[in-house]
């Protein structure tokens, strides 16, 4: 099993906080993930709560809840999603996995803090507790990509 996953898909204990964060808004949420099992964890979430949602991931481009719906949620895989999407309806990314490559991280925070955006921006890290994710988020903010030799530093 990836032990990326275990701090996102298989973290109840981050499945009920990001549910608590999705249920204490009506606004338009963005959620970056990157693993195919995040988003179906996520999925199950927002479906839960029966909220609108939208997909950009290398399967689809759906934005059609985001452009319609102010409650929308809309699930975003980085690879997919970070680069050239206008997403300035919302002003909140919740980022819940972190990626890899820091061109990736930066760029998904101006999906949102583009011009015509009107309010203020806020993003929204869900990191578990000693485990590798504070380490990518340093190396990420550094500038830096967060590569294989790092995670087994972080794992030790």
């Amino acid at each position: 099993m990836n032990a990326r996953l275990l701090c996102t898909a298989f973290n109840q204990n981050k499945l009920v906080m990001l549910k608590e964060l999705i249920e204490s808004t009506e606004d338009r949420l963005i959620i970056f993930y990157q693993y195919n099992l995040e988003k179906e964890a996520i999925e199950n979430i927002v479906d839960e709560l029966s909220k609108p949602i939208s997909y950009i991931n290398g399967e689809i481009v759906d934005k059609k809840s985001y452009e319609n719906c102010k409650n929308s949620v809309t699930l975003v895989q980085y690879q997919s999603g970070s680069f050239g999407h206008n997403l300035q309806k919302a002003n909140k990314i919740i980022f819940f996995g972190l990626p890899n490559r820091v061109s990736y991280f930066e760029q998904s925070k101006k999906r949102t803090h583009r011009i015509g955006q009107e309010r203020p921006c806020f993003y929204y890290y869900m990191l578990t507790l000693g485990t590798y994710e504070w380490k990518n988020y340093q190396t990420l903010v550094d500038g830096k990509d967060y590569n294989d030799e790092l995670f087994k530093e972080a794992s030790t």
